[in-house]
């Protein structure tokens, strides 16, 4: 079986990216013998024996097949790992389970090995095996005969589980190695002392030293990605802060040409109340002032007033081009006083007429006016009310769009229960702009 990982820790033993632990080549037991103190086995009559496994039974089909699958554990539990007590007793599983190409030597007897993987998956689990407490017990069921006064076989074994335990009955052999084994058949002792003539230090230390050089190398590992991690934060703070500032620098602009309109607005209805008082008694050419002071900033001639002064101009084809840049000037304000507005003689009229029966525009007509309306309208004060309340109303709105955010959604936000047809949308659009 394949398995990706990560990091090889050493030769048996690799990291999966999620942190699990695979173990290759753990030996689990071995045949040949194995001793049972008096109360660890069934015979009441006999102190210690000495139960010998052959390879026949250990290596039979059934015998590995009872073990492939089957849990992992921290020592050997009180009870059988079973449906209902497997999600606390389980720490890892065993797979592949198969017979050792290497033999051992356990207690000057040659032996036969029987082998498998783990896959470790707990934190304790995987601690005990990087801290080296790492030899293995099998929790099995077999039936027991004695065969003489102190030596008896196992007999039909069926694997239950593998336990994680300090000190095994099958002795350091079986164990989950951090080393390859050697191809020659040679004891863990003659071994060790082979490793130290050659190195210098023995096999655990070594294995210590290495372990210790893997764990370096994966906390310069972990800084590097804490502090390209850091440096990925930094950035994205930077970049909010810097959209958070133009986005200031935007808002500012946006009020400062708001303020700008609506300081000419207050001139022109200065203007306006006192020529409507009878204070300032300046004819029809006064009024055309007015509106000529705002489309200074517009660069488009937007009354009737200023069509009827573009007559008599000297050449037609300008005169044209004039009146219809006028034309729609009075139709762009118009459709802001009253959206959805047609073109008319009296098109000033309506729209101021329209405006005036919704919310908005009849508060900014009443201060326009004083307060009386527009039924007392003269023309050229009309026209001046016109303007002026279309610029205010536009002023007001691009003020309100200035300062609010617009939540966007990828779907059309229902009026009401159910879906939202087209003439729900004509319906409440009406409702809001006064249109009959």
């Amino acid at each position: 079986m394949k398995f990706y990982v990560k990091t090889k820790l050493s030769d048996n033993i690799s990291e999966t990216p999620e942190g699990f632990l695979l173990c290759r080549n753990v030996p689990l037991t071995h045949t040949g013998s194995l001793h049972y103190a008096k109360g660890e086995h069934p015979f009441e009559d006999a102190d210690e024996v000495t139960i010998k496994r052959d390879a026949k039974e250990l290596f039979s089909p059934s015998t590995m097949a009872s073990f492939e699958g089957k849990d992992i554990t921290i020592q050997h539990p009180d009870e059988f790992v079973a449906p209902d007590n497997y999600q606390e007793l389980t720490n890892g599983v065993m797979f592949n389970i198969r017979k050792s190409k290497t033999n051992l030597e356990v207690e000057g007897e040659i032996c036969e090995v029987l082998m498998c993987d783990f896959l470790i998956k707990t934190t304790e689990a995987i601690d005990m095996v990087k801290n080296g407490e790492r030899e293995v017990s099998l929790g099995y069921e077999a039936d027991w005969e004695l065969i003489s006064e102190d030596e008896g076989r196992h007999s039909n074994i069926r694997g239950n589980h593998c336990a994680l335990v300090q000190a095994g009955r099958a002795g350091k052999h079986c164990a989950i190695n951090d080393h390859k084994k050697e191809k020659t058949i040679m004891g863990l002792k003659e071994m060790n002392e082979k490793f130290t003539k050659l190195f210098g230090k023995s096999v655990d230390e070594a294995m210590k030293a290495k372990e210790d050089e893997a764990k370096d190398a994966e906390a310069i590992e972990a800084k590097k990605a804490k502090d390209a991690e850091e440096a990925e934060a930094k950035k994205k703070e930077d970049e909010a802060k810097d959209a958070e500032e133009e986005e200031k620098a935007k808002k500012s602009k946006d009020e400062g040409d708001v303020e700008s309109r609506l300081a000419k607005l207050e001139m022109m209805l200065e203007k306006l109340l006192s020529k409507m008082s009878g204070e300032d008694e300046e004819c029809d050419e006064e009024s055309e002032e007015i509106v000529a002071d705002e489309d200074e900033d517009e660069d488009e001639e937007e009354s009737e007033d200023s069509m009827e002064g573009m007559e008599g101009q000297d050449e037609e084809s300008e005169e044209d081009d004039k009146k219809s840049k006028a034309k729609d000037s009075v139709m762009s304000r118009a459709e802001i006083l009253a959206p959805g507005i047609s073109k008319s003689k009296d098109m000033v009229k309506e729209a101021l007429k329209k405006a005036y029966a919704t919310a908005d525009g009849k508060k900014v007509i009443d201060s326009l006016t004083n307060g009386k309306g527009i039924s007392k309208l003269t023309k050229e004060t009309e026209v001046v009310v016109f303007n002026a309340a279309a610029e205010a109303l536009k002023a007001k709105r691009v003020g309100e769009f200035a300062s609010q955010k617009i939540l966007t959604i990828d779907s059309f936000p229902t009026l009401g229960k159910g879906s939202v047809s087209a003439e729900d949308i004509n319906k409440k659009n009406k409702e809001h702009y006064g249109i009959k």
